[in-house]
């Protein structure tokens, strides 16, 4: 017989590894818990400790100027007083290799801690964790698992992403999802119940077209049901959700269907107020605007008077007004370019030319100076944080995300373009990098320029440009595709570049490996399916109104090319998908 003491460690199962009901798509109601109800309390200390940490993380502050070893320090102090969401932050600072001395393992043995404290933010974690095999063995079915106990357990993250999985209709059954509405609705609405902003937009969709449970529309879209997808967008507002922001300004403003619009009229003064929301959010997802309703109601209510200024507006609806600040530059940010070239740049003297092979002196033609290097700021985006209601786990991330799961690629097992593009949510990614360039298109020096033209310009595949046009008579001329005037937006604007070099960098390089693999049959449906997803995001693009964020011609238009393509079979493949989406139940 072993002793008592050594039968129960061979027994002890490690929270990583406890046994779970499968993922069950079909459950027949869902009973919303609160995650507030759940989490032991903080300890006030913790609490100054997790926020300090925090605050050296801004999004406005350069990763050169982000103190990593403190923010680690800071955190590991709040963990250690059992602060749930320090504990959470300081696992993901050590699946990104901010401190060298921890790493995964260590990472998955804070989440077992959190989980023994029964927080079911931890369980949504672990999901994640095995969905990017993080630590453990990568297992979907037991992702999924995890993802529903963290749910039930009252996550409202796990609730988003699940029912996001049980909101589709029947065209897409047998595709991966189920389709459960009244269960998704229930748990949209409890997340929502929580404050977490982001569900909002999903809610509205399912407000305004009431539903049966296989997705199928059954009832028509009426006053009433406008009415409540209107309130709820405005109140995700609210909590932060810049889709909600942006389809109320867009609705207020240039609704897509005059006749069947969400809003009661077109009110270019209350488009004007959610825009500037919806900037804010843009810049800054943290913001909330719990004063909203005293700067900003839906009619019938009067709006209240505003000056047209800019904070004014944001300081209101966010309930503070911080007192001015002059920040002060940090060594990493003069090393930026700056927008505009400053007056006293020093130049090489002009009218100086030279027909010889080399450069007759050093820098010649250059400006004198030293060298500035775009670096990117310390984004939230980049990492798994919690502390602020903009947390999402990154099992669905907001634009990009550094623990995407990624595939096994040998030669007996390349999969095709549908399954690569499901593994990698490259057209979900695509919108979403393609909407935030356009917002960053709009608030640039490009500000005022008005454009004729879009292409997705696949100009070397699988490498990917963002073309656009000033010329609106290219096309009456027989200029098709034109001389794009800014045939790579990105580099005219670094903002955009910075965003896919961080955002697309995981699907190009798997997609250079896939392709470098694959032999020529497998290449050219590759290459073509991936056309197809650029066709399918470019009508979404359309769909959404994202080109509302940038001044357009009258007749704009758009094309998805790439070198020697025939265009005008390239229009009819584009026309075919906009057909098929209007096909297609909404």
């Amino acid at each position: 017989m072993l002793p008592a003491c050594l039968q129960n460690a061979r027994r002890k199962v490690w929270p990583r590894n406890q046994s779970l009901p499968l993922f069950n798509p079909h459950v027949a109601d869902f009973i919303c818990e609160t995650e507030a109800s759940k989490v032991p309390p903080i300890d006030a200390q913790a609490e100054d400790w997790f926020l300090e940490g925090r605050a050296m993380e801004d999004p406005e502050i350069f990763v050169e100027d982000c103190g990593y070893k403190k923010i680690v320090d800071l955190t590991r102090q709040a963990a250690e007083r059992l602060h749930w969401k320090a504990m959470l932050n300081l696992a993901s600072l050590y699946v990104e290799g901010r401190d060298p001395l921890n790493g995964e393992e260590e990472a998955v043995q804070l989440v077992e801690k959190a989980m023994r404290l029964g927080i079911p933010a931890a369980y949504d974690r672990m999901g994640t964790y095995y969905a990017n095999s993080t630590g453990v063995t990568g297992d979907t079915t037991r992702a999924y698992a995890f993802w529903q106990k963290a749910a039930v357990m009252g996550n409202p993250q796990a609730m988003a992403f699940l029912a996001d999985k049980l909101n589709v209709g029947p065209a897409s059954e047998g595709a991966g999802y189920w389709s459960n509405i009244p269960v998704a609705t229930k748990m949209l609405e409890c997340a929502f119940g929580q404050g977490y902003g982001p569900v909002a937009f999903d809610l509205h969709y399912l407000y305004v077209s009431p539903r049966a449970a296989s997705g199928k529309i059954n009832g028509s879209r009426n006053a009433e049901t406008k009415n409540r997808a209107l309130k709820v967008l405005h109140e995700g507002v609210k909590f932060g959700c810049g889709d909600c922001a942006n389809a109320l300004a867009i609705e207020f403003g240039s609704p897509f269907d005059l006749a069947d619009m969400l809003a009661p009229y077109v009110d270019k003064a209350r488009c004007e107020r959610y825009a500037v929301l919806n900037r804010e959010l843009g810049f800054n997802p943290n913001a909330r605007f719990p004063n909203l309703d005293k700067v900003l109601q839906l009619p019938p209510a009067d709006l209240p008077p505003w000056n047209g200024d800019r904070d004014t507006l944001l300081h209101e609806a966010k309930g503070v007004r911080p007192p001015p600040a002059i920040p002060k530059p940090s060594a990493a940010s003069l090393l930026q370019k700056p927008y505009f070239l400053a007056a006293d740049y020093a130049l090489q003297p002009t009218g100086l030319h030279s027909d010889a092979p080399t450069a007759p002196f050093s820098a010649y033609g250059q400006a004198a100076g030293l060298p500035s290097q775009h670096r990117p700021h310390c984004s939230r985006a980049t990492a798994c944080r919690i502390g602020c209601a903009t947390y999402n786990s990154s099992h669905y991330p907001p634009l990009f995300f550094s623990d995407r799961p990624t595939m096994s690629l040998t030669p007996d097992s390349l999969p095709d373009w549908q399954t690569f593009e499901a593994a990698y949510a490259v057209e979900e990614t695509w919108l979403r990098l393609a909407t935030a360039s356009l917002a960053l298109l709009g608030a640039s020096p490009f500000k005022d320029q008005e454009f004729s033209a879009f292409a997705f310009n696949a100009v070397s595949f699988p490498s990917l440009s963002l073309s656009f046009d000033t010329d609106p008579d290219s096309r009456a001329r027989g200029d098709y595709p034109p001389d794009w005037s800014n045939e790579c937006m990105e580099v005219d604007v670094p903002e955009i570049g910075q965003l896919w070099e961080e955002g697309h960098a995981t699907i190009e390089g798997a997609l250079i490996e896939l392709i470098d693999a694959a032999d020529d049959d497998l290449l050219d449906a590759i290459e073509e399916g991936y056309l197809h997803s650029l066709r399918k995001t470019m009508v979404r693009l359309e769909t959404s109104h994202a080109f509302e964020q940038i001044k357009i011609c009258a007749h704009f238009w758009t094309v998805v090319t790439q070198i020697d393509a025939d265009t005008d079979e390239e229009e009819r493949l584009l026309e075919q998908v906009r057909l098929a989406a209007l096909a297609s139940p909404a």
